[in-house]
Order: structure tokens, then C-alpha cells, then sequence
């Protein structure tokens, strides 16, 4: 088979069911429809880099019992995974993300704070809005 590419790709789907069993059973179908496709199409699927989030609420954490499958191989279900630079947990929660974001910002705090007296203003809002500012604003729609 030849592969005519080797660029990223990123796949996003999102099922809905009653039960976890039910979930698997579509992801699954889902999965298999997509590797007839991509052999048709003379398409290669990653399996190892191939992962699987299942969003719930906290106080219903999902017990994995059975396996979601990609051409006769199993995909790893991960707890958190990130996407264009946003973290997403199985909770949905944004705890990883302020924290990333505490981690990120204060170094520009501490960059700017030892330079206070010699920036001028103009330069301390140039840095506050391409430094501070975007990742504060980055993804605020999600």
C-alpha cells in the first residue's frame, strides 16, 4: 500500500449512549468504517499515536472494561489529552490548564517585574498583550 501522507491528523468524535458497552460498541463501528476508508483511500492510521478520552462527570468515573479497536489494535484511553495547545480532561475540568497557565504567566510576571523601571509603558503593554494577554484569551470560547 502506498501512503500518500505522513501529516498529523487529528480525528475528533463524539458519541452519546446509556451505557459504557453501548459507547464501545460505536466507537468501534465508528473506527472500523474509518479503517475501510483509509485503506481505500490509500491511507495509513497511526495506532500508537491513536488515543481515546471517555467524558464524564466526576462523581461517574467510567471503569474500562472492555477495548476500543483500530485495525485488530488496541487504542489506548487516556485520562487527558491536548489539543491545539488545550489540555482536556475526562472531567472536562480546566484544572490542568490554569495550572499550565499559572506555570507560563508567572514567568512573564517575573521577567517584566525585573525590568519595571527600564520598560517604557509602551513596551510593558506590547509584552502584557502578546505575552500575557493571548494566553489568558487563547481558546476562551471552549
Amino acid at each position: 500500500m502506498q501512503h500518500l501522507s505522513t501529516m498529523p491528523t487529528i480525528l475528533v468524535w463524539f458519541f452519546s449512549a446509556e451505557t459504557v458497552d453501548v459507547l464501545f460498541d460505536m466507537a468501534n463501528q465508528a473506527l472500523s468504517a474509518l479503517a475501510i476508508w483509509s485503506r481505500i483511500n490509500s491511507l495509513q492510521i497511526n495506532v500508537d499515536k491513536t488515543k481515546a478520552v471517555i467524558f464524564c462527570p466526576k462523581h461517574k468515573l467510567v471503569t474500562i472494561t472492555r477495548d476500543i479497536v483500530l485495525n485488530s489494535s488496541k487504542i489506548e484511553v487516556v485520562k487527558s489529552f491536548k489539543l491545539l495547545g488545550v489540555i482536556f480532561t475526562e472531567t472536562m475540568l480546566w484544572n490542568s490548564r490554569v495550572y499550565y497557565l499559572i506555570s507560563k504567566l508567572s514567568q512573564v510576571v517575573g521577567v517584566v517585574n525585573r525590568h519595571r523601571y527600564m520598560l517604557p509603558a509602551k513596551v510593558k503593554l506590547l509584552i502584557y498583550y502578546s505575552l500575557f494577554y493571548s494566553q489568558i484569551n487563547y481558546c476562551n470560547l471552549v
